[in-house]
C-alpha cells in the first residue's frame, strides 16, 4: 500500500490545468495537506484506490467543485463533509457506504449524483434510484438532498424535543428545591415561634406568681410590707462601712478554744438595731439588702438606720436575656417560682429633742 507523496509522487507533475487525476495511485489515505496548497485543484480524480475513510480535514477543501471518489472502500462520509459547499458533481459509485452524514443538505450546488452499487439503507436507496445514466444521476443529487434536508429538519425537532424535555425536567429540579428551601425555611420559623411562646408563656407564669404574692393578706401592723418602706437614698446605699468589732463578735485569741467566726443571721425578725449593727453574715448570698440595709465585708449585711428588723420573700424574675437564669427556669418543674430573701430596716420613729437655748 502507498502513502500520499510516494506513489502518488509529486502532485503539481499531475495537475493539469484545473484538473489532479490521482486515480489508480494505490493510495489508502488523502493527501490533503499536498491538495490544499493547489487551490487551482478544483476537479479532483480519486477513483480505484483503497480509501476506507477520508479525513475531517478533507471538508476543508472547499475549493473542489467535482470529486470523483468512486471504486474505492468507503464506509462513511466525514459529519461535516457538508462544508464542500461549491461541490457540484459527486462521483461515490462502488463504494461501502450505507448512510449519508445529515450536513449532506448543505451541498446546495450539488447538481449530479451517483450512489449505485453502495449498501444504502433501503429509505435512501428508494430516493437515489438507479443512476443509469446522467439525467438519473441529476435527478438523484435532487432527491437526496431534498431527503437530507428532511432528514436534518427531523433531527433538528428531535434536538429541539430533547432540549424541552431536559428544561422541562431542570425546571421541575428546580422547583422541587425551591419548595423544599421553603419548607425548611417555614419549619424554622414555626420553631422559632414556638420557642418564642414557649419562653413568653413562662415569663407570664413568673409574672402572674408575683401578682399572687402581692395579692396576700397583709401581716401584722407592725411588719410593714416592702412597698412601703422607704428606699435608701442613692448615696446611702452605695456607701459600704465596715462593722465593728463590738458589734460583730470579737477575733480575741481565746486560747484555742474559739470554734471560729460563725455564719448566719445575728439579728431576727422583730430585732431592734442600731446603725452599724451586723444583721447576718454570709459567704455566699443567702440574705439581699433591702431598705436601709448596707453590704459589708464578706457579703455581710447591716443596718444604715436605726430601727426594727424585718425579713420578706419577694419572687424573683430574671431578664428574659439572662440565658443563665433563663437555662435555670427551663429544668424547674412547671409552676416553680423562685423566690430572694430581703433583709429591711424599718427606721423608727423620731422621739423630739430639745436643746437650751437660754434661760430666763
Amino acid at each position: 500500500m502507498t502513502k500520499a507523496g510516494s506513489k502518488g509522487g509529486n502532485l503539481r507533475d499531475k495537475l493539469d490545468g484545473n484538473e489532479l487525476d490521482l486515480s489508480l495511485s494505490d493510495l489508502n489515505e488523502v493527501p490533503v495537506k499536498e491538495l490544499a496548497a493547489l487551490p487551482k485543484a478544483t476537479i479532483l480524480d480519486l477513483s480505484c484506490n483503497k480509501l476506507t475513510t477520508l479525513p475531517s480535514d478533507f471538508c476543508g477543501l472547499t475549493h473542489l467543485v467535482k470529486l470523483d471518489l468512486s471504486k474505492n472502500k468507503l464506509q462513511q462520509l466525514p459529519a461535516d463533509f457538508g462544508r464542500l459547499v461549491n461541490l457540484q458533481h459527486l462521483d461515490l459509485l462502488n463504494n461501502r457506504l450505507v448512510t449519508l452524514p445529515v450536513s449532506f443538505a448543505q451541498l446546495k450546488n450539488l447538481k449530479w449524483l451517483d450512489l449505485k452499487d453502495n449498501p444504502l439503507d433501503p429509505v435512501l436507496a428508494k430516493v437515489a434510484g438507479d443512476c443509469l445514466d446522467e439525467k438519473q444521476c441529476k435527478q438523484c443529487a435532487n432527491k437526496v438532498l431534498q431527503h437530507m434536508k428532511a432528514v436534518q429538519a427531523d433531527q433538528e425537532r428531535e434536538r429541539q424535543r430533547r432540549l424541552e424535555v431536559e428544561r422541562e425536567a431542570e425546571k421541575k429540579r428546580e422547583a422541587k428545591q425551591r419548595a423544599k428551601e421553603a419548607q425548611e425555611r417555614e419549619l424554622r420559623k414555626r420553631e422559632k415561634a414556638e420557642e418564642k411562646e414557649r419562653r413568653r408563656k413562662e415569663y407570664d407564669a413568673l409574672k402572674a406568681a408575683k401578682r399572687e404574692q402581692e395579692k396576700k393578706p397583709k401581716k401584722e401592723a407592725n411588719q410593714a410590707p416592702i412597698t412601703s418602706l422607704l428606699s435608701p437614698t442613692l448615696a446611702t446605699a452605695l456607701a459600704v462601712r465596715y462593722a465593728s468589732k463590738k458589734s460583730g463578735g470579737s477575733s480575741k485569741n481565746l486560747g484555742g478554744k474559739s470554734s471560729g467566726r460563725r455564719q448566719g443571721i445575728k439579728k431576727m425578725e422583730g430585732h431592734y438595731v442600731h446603725a452599724g449593727n451586723i444583721i447576718a453574715t454570709q459567704r455566699h448570698f443567702r440574705w439581699h439588702p433591702g431598705a436601709h440595709v448596707g453590704l459589708g465585708k464578706n457579703k455581710c449585711l447591716y443596718a444604715l438606720e436605726e430601727g426594727i428588723v424585718r425579713y420578706t420573700k419577694e419572687v424573683y424574675v430574671p431578664h428574659p436575656r439572662n440565658t443563665e437564669a433563663v437555662d435555670l427556669i427551663t429544668r424547674l418543674p412547671k409552676g416553680a417560682v423562685l423566690y430572694k430573701t430581703f433583709v429591711h430596716v424599718v427606721p423608727a420613729k423620731p422621739e423630739g429633742t430639745f436643746k437650751l437655748v437660754a434661760m430666763l
